[in-house]
């Protein structure tokens, strides 16, 4: 019986973990459409250049949408920063613009704002 439990965790948590980043990929894929942009999956595109204190360390990027909006290049993704128990998860939001077209300052919260070299990031813990 005892098999069966060190058996079974296991499998369930890595299904339970796999249907829930399959569900916020569902998610994501809906949201570019509806914004008219494009699912771009677990690459960044090259024009993007990753700037900021959270963003420099970032690796295992996915759920990558492009587009545009009001003339200005944007690009949405989840990434990781960090490896094991030290892994933390984030959201990010992209423009090609040097000003702060998310409004994240109105709103406060958790996220940070960074710009550089053409760039605004909005960084916050993901979502999921």
């Amino acid at each position: 019986m005892d098999n069966w439990i060190y058996l079974g965790f296991p499998v369930a948590l890595t299904a339970w973990l796999w249907l829930r980043g399959r569900r916020r990929t569902m998610a994501i894929k809906r949201l570019a459409t509806r914004l008219g942009f494009v699912y771009i999956g677990e690459a960044l595109p090259r024009s993007i250049i990753l700037q900021g204190p959270i963003i420099e360390c970032a690796h295992s990027f996915r759920n990558v949408i492009d587009g545009e909006r009001a003339g200005i290049i944007a690009f949405a993704f989840d990434f990781t920063t960090g490896a094991g128990k030290g892994a933390r998860h984030y959201t990010a939001l992209a423009a090609q613009t040097d000003s702060d077209v998310f409004g994240i300052h109105r709103y406060g919260g958790d996220l940070a704002v960074h710009i550089s070299d053409g760039w605004t990031f909005a960084v916050g813990p993901d979502g999921d």
